[in-house]
């Protein structure tokens, strides 16, 4: 079972890694020049802040009340929540950038990923 799930994550790797590189020359992306203004960075860094401070009270009270919780479920749902907040702040303020599709698309994998890890785990 453990060689099976080994397996499944280096696939979706490989593929995430496929895709991003894929995106990144047919689209044109460049993360390195981020031309959001000063209060955009700001409501992003805001809102990210918030997010983190969501996880920390949520997984302490869920590690709390279950003595066996596996935190892991947690911090993934936090990672695709934060970059489902970058894309929204990448498409609401930066559209042309296209970085939006990026940030979509790796919450998307992840996701997947998660969902599909989920099944081979528990059933």
């Amino acid at each position: 079972m453990k060689e099976l799930v080994i397996i499944v994550g280096i696939l979706f790797f490989v593929m995430a890694v496929f895709i991003e590189s894929t995106m990144k020359r047919k689209y044109n992306i460049d993360r390195k020049s981020n031309p959001l203004s000063k209060p955009i960075k700001k409501l992003q860094f805001t809102l990210l802040a918030i997010c983190f401070i969501l996880y920390l009270v949520t997984l302490s009270t869920l590690l709390i009340k279950y003595d066996e919780f596996n935190a892991l479920l947690v911090l993934f749902l936090f990672f695709i929540v934060i970059s489902i907040i970058r894309g929204f702040i990448q498409w609401k303020y930066n559209r042309d950038a296209n970085i939006w599709m990026q940030e979509i698309s790796g919450a998307a994998i992840f996701t997947i990923v998660i969902i599909i890890f989920g099944f081979v785990l528990y059933y």
